[in-house]
């Protein structure tokens, strides 16, 4: 009752001294957090804050600053757990520090993942909505902030296969999010678009990406600059392969790779640059991550990062680096009915500067970061 006397304050207040477009100009400048507290104040709050313009202006807000909306950090287990992004800076090496779980409520079936035809996976996140198909369901559409979910149709070629590469974007050419899937072969080369707008898919063949085939191309892009990002091929002479959010094309390479001998083995974003990185073996064995300053531009390479690293652990691969430089590291192996292994994950926060792990935590079956937002996968089909 307390908090309902508190809200009708909030509210009496504003509406009795404000109109509508300042209140909801108020509204737009606060965290997800509390608006979600305040939809139960009065049915006109929560239509507003249901209102897909009003969700649009939340969201625009957030995106340059106004609103300090959290990041946080989702581990796909049963039940899902959440922490704050944020505070994973925080802890101490050897563990030395507390960040709080928010157990979630998944909004299909979780599988049992004993098989591998139960398969879970997280297929991007983008705008506080995470991409992850369900096998058996569909991919699901999910704000872990708001509940809202969506359930949608498995692309034609519906079972995942490891050599497949992946992406959730949103184009803001059209408004509108999209799902990319591509499937290589010997013979072709097939991408799988679904758009949220129509609510379909449908099949495209780029000749551009012919020459990409058989060349390790596989997993979640990297999203940066209205682009997905892949590495394609590893060892001495990968290239990125972009794929244009709007134009839906393939673009052969953004730049040449430093040029050095190395080992690349993945991309990844860092303060919004876009990062490739490599494990470097001699001894000591080596990780490093290479930054491009200027997006497009192969002077611009510069390594940001390098420090020893244990390549026994080399199932490790960086998920994401830290605002102080810190790399979380993950490893997921899945089940092997033959030698009826069980599936492993792992996550693991690593000091770059000292090279020791700060934690270790079993994250379930996939890994996601979010930023808390209204978005809704119902009516951002609107």
């Amino acid at each position: 009752m307390a908090g309902e006397r508190g809200g009708g304050v909030i509210k009496r207040i504003l509406s009795d001294y404000l109109d509508d477009v300042i209140v909801s100009e108020i509204l737009a400048r606060i965290p997800v957090k509390c608006l979600m507290r305040f939809r139960s104040v009065c049915k006109s709050w929560r239509a507003l804050i249901a209102d897909p313009h009003f969700v649009k202006k939340h969201l625009s807000y957030a995106e340059g600053g106004i609103i300090d909306n959290s990041s946080r950090l989702l581990f796909l287990m049963n039940p899902p757990q959440s922490i704050d992004y944020e505070a994973l800076k925080d802890l101490k090496e050897d563990g030395d520090g507390y960040f709080a779980n928010r157990a979630l409520e998944f909004p299909v079936k979780f599988p049992s993942l004993k098989f591998v035809s139960e398969r879970i996976m997280v297929m991007g996140s983008c705008n506080g909505l995470i991409c992850v198909e369900v096998e058996g369901v569909g991919i699901v559409l999910w704000n872990p902030c708001t509940r809202d979910s969506k359930v949608l149709p498995n692309p034609p070629a519906a079972n995942f296969h490891p050599l497949d590469f992946y992406g959730f974007c949103h184009d803001s050419t059209t408004d509108d999010y999209k799902i990319i899937r591509g499937r290589r072969s010997c013979e072709e080369a097939l991408i799988h678009v679904f758009t949220l707008k129509t609510g379909s898919w449908r099949t495209t063949r780029d000749l551009n990406y012919d020459e990409f085939r058989g060349k390790g191309c596989t997993g979640q892009g990297c999203l940066l600059n209205g682009a997905l990002h892949w590495l394609v091929g590893t060892g001495l002479q990968p290239r990125i392969m972009s794929f244009g959010v709007a134009e839906e094309k393939f673009e052969d390479t953004v730049v040449p790779l430093p040029d050095h001998k190395c080992s690349f083995h993945g991309v990844l974003k860092y303060k919004n640059y876009l990062c490739v990185y490599e494990l470097l073996i001699g001894t000591p064995d080596f990780l490093s991550v290479w930054l491009m300053k200027e997006y497009g531009a192969k002077e611009s390479w510069t390594q940001v990062i390098k420090f020893p690293f244990d390549m026994s652990k080399e199932d490790l691969r960086p998920l994401c680096i830290l605002e102080n430089g810190e790399i979380l590291m993950h490893r997921l192996l899945l089940y092997d009915p033959d030698q009826e292994l069980d599936a492993e994950s792992l996550l693991v926060l690593i000091n770059q500067k000292t090279s020791k792990t700060v934690f270790e935590v079993d994250f379930g079956f996939g890994a996601a970061i979010y930023r808390e937002t209204l978005v809704s996968p119902v009516t951002a089909s609107i």
